[in-house]
């Protein structure tokens, strides 16, 4: 599925788990009342809001977000962001961007947004600023802009985040949109306790590539997952590979096994998984299949890393198979 390059990997996850604590997604709160004949005790229905976010002095914004031109086989930008909250309202942050655009180029910079309102809520609306010092081959501009985004709940530590940005960089001027994905640690980035996930969870994937020795490259896929049991997860995959002016599609089902630790509390749950499925698009039309090992180390409920190894077979027909090794580093959260 992926051509042979040293490649950085990016994964991000968001998996809809069906941890309400009853059927129909609520939570009750128990009123005990004397009732003036019967003494009996009423229950008062309060819906569920597990994927509010509580912004605060203390809290801490992990960001990755990124673009890719499908027109423009020659353009890959990825960015990471730290950005504590000064309080409900104030955050600031240090920015990591890198860019391929001809040459390899990228900027370090801070970032200044700002929340209105003082409530929790499902999405956060905001604006703000930032400037960046550059750095790489051709590139001398010190950018500095706005942008207004807003971010939408997938749980109560994950969320979307959708950004407009505009920059000045010298004489030119540049703005466009970047799609990414946030995870809020309160005052310790890593939980005390952890749930690993269980029958009944749904997930939600993202993956992507950016590879550094080849720029005219990049690959995005999707994959929705199903617990069938608490060690098992069976899902389709969709994905995207565009690379030296060809752009391809593979579509394909998984199946991954977990070991599940006996030990209550642990923070790794290693897997393995086999996948099939079959490619379309400009370049050959074939099928493949692959193996995966891994494990998920865990942040909290929400949040693992998962480093990986993926052994992919191509049968090309005419064209001949062809073989390919990656290690992948991903990002997965949870709901």
């Amino acid at each position: 599925m992926k051509k042979n390059s040293l490649s950085l990997s990016f994964a991000a996850c968001a998996c809809l788990l069906s941890g309400a604590a009853f059927a129909d997604g609520t939570d009750f709160v128990r009123l005990d009342r004397i009732a003036n004949e019967a003494g009996s005790v009423a229950k008062v229905k309060i819906p569920a809001q597990t994927n509010y976010i509580h912004l605060m002095k203390g809290t801490t914004e992990f960001n990755i977000s990124g673009t890719a031109q499908l027109n423009n086989d020659s353009f890959q930008n990825v960015n990471l962001l730290y950005a504590p909250f000064l309080s409900r309202n104030l955050q600031w942050g240090l920015s990591l961007a890198l860019t391929h655009f001809k040459d390899t180029t990228g900027t370090v910079g801070g970032v200044v947004n700002y929340y209105p309102g003082t409530e929790d809520r499902l999405f956060y609306p905001y604006f703000g600023g930032a400037v960046a010092l550059p750095f790489g081959t051709g590139n001398h501009d010190i950018q500095y802009g706005g942008q207004a985004g807003v971010k939408l709940g997938l749980s109560s530590d994950v969320a979307v985040t959708g950004e407009f940005e505009v920059r000045r960089m010298n004489s030119r001027n540049w703005s466009g949109a970047v799609l990414g994905l946030s995870y809020f640690a309160s005052n310790r980035i890593v939980s005390d306790m952890v749930t690993i996930p269980t029958k009944g969870s749904r997930e939600f994937g993202l993956t992507g590539d950016l590879s550094l020795t080849n720029p005219i490259g990049q690959f995005l896929a999707l994959s929705k997952g199903w617990f069938l049991s608490d060690s098992g997860e069976a899902g389709v995959i969709f994905s995207f590979d565009h690379f030296n002016h060809f752009k391809d599609g593979n579509v394909g089902v998984f199946y991954d096994y977990h070991f599940r630790p006996k030990s209550e509390g642990c923070r790794y749950l290693p897997y393995v998984g086999l996948g099939v499925g079959t490619s379309f698009g400009d370049g050959q039309n074939s099928s493949y299949e692959d193996v995966q090992a891994g494990l998920k180390w865990y942040f909290s409920d929400h949040v693992a890393l998962n480093p990986y190894l993926d052994l992919t077979h191509m049968n090309s027909g005419s064209v001949g198979n062809k073989d390919n090794l990656a290690f992948r580093l991903g990002l997965i959260f949870y709901h």
